[in-house]
């Protein structure tokens, strides 16, 4: 998560960013109860200060894409690293790079090779969603379907909220969210070079089958007033 991201927390999603809490465990004996699905905005990260370094080829898509998919319990504990010896092999995944690169890139500068990221993301996360998802291949198939079917920027765009550097209230991107199907969603933003808060991330919950959209545990949160989403 880029430095320039000013998320307001609510109580269970503080859980997610302090990783050293011992909510942390590094085994999944029992399946997880749900998934949360990172999606972000890329021109909110070409945006700031800091800026985004794009691939030429293929281009990143012009639409949200996926920075995390993790496996969590309801009592507020998540699993972490449960198999250490398990690296990501990508030629097991060879027949979704291209996706993965259009779906899950990455956009930090200097420019880097998108396969750390799948690889970290397998190792911490992808380890632990047995038996909902058994292997590699299933992980990251699951987490692209995911977030082609949530549909995000079209549910957004059909109630004219477009990526055109409008700025929308937090609660009617909420809300529009909602209306789509996707409940109620964990909205993040981050500060552009102007200063202006724009819509960097929506965070969504699948049930225990990595599948089904549902209500993640806890209360919603958001970014303040009104919001900015930049153009990409």
């Amino acid at each position: 998560m880029e430095k320039t991201v000013k998320i307001m927390l609510s109580a269970f999603i503080m859980l997610l960013v302090h990783a050293s809490l011992p909510s942390t465990i590094s085994s999944a004996d029992n399946p997880p109860d749900f998934f949360y699905v990172y999606l972000k905005w890329p021109g909110s990260q070409c945006a700031t200060k800091e800026g985004c370094c794009l691939t030429k080829t293929p281009k990143p898509a012009r639409d949200f894409i996926i920075t995390g998919f993790q496996p969590y319990y309801f009592n507020g504990t998540w699993p972490e690293n449960c198999d250490p010896a398990s690296h990501l092999d990508v030629s097991k995944i060879s027949h979704l790079r291209t996706r993965l690169e259009v779906h899950w890139p990455s956009l930090t500068c200097p420019g880097s090779n998108p396969e750390k990221l799948w690889s970290d993301a397998w190792k911490k996360y992808g380890t632990c969603s047995k038996p909902t998802l058994k292997n590699q291949q299933e992980y990251f198939r699951q987490a692209l379907a995911v977030r082609k079917s949530a549909n995000l920027l079209k549910i957004l765009g059909d109630a004219g909220i477009r990526p055109d550097g409008s700025s929308y209230p937090r609660d009617t991107i909420s809300d529009t969210i909602i209306g789509g199907g996707l409940h109620l969603p964990g909205l993040g933003c981050s500060t552009d070079k102007d200063g202006n808060s724009q819509l960097d991330q929506v965070i969504l919950c699948t049930g225990s089958d990595a599948k089904t959209f549902t209500e993640c545990p806890g209360n919603g949160f958001g970014c303040d007033g009104d919001v900015k989403f930049p153009h990409f």
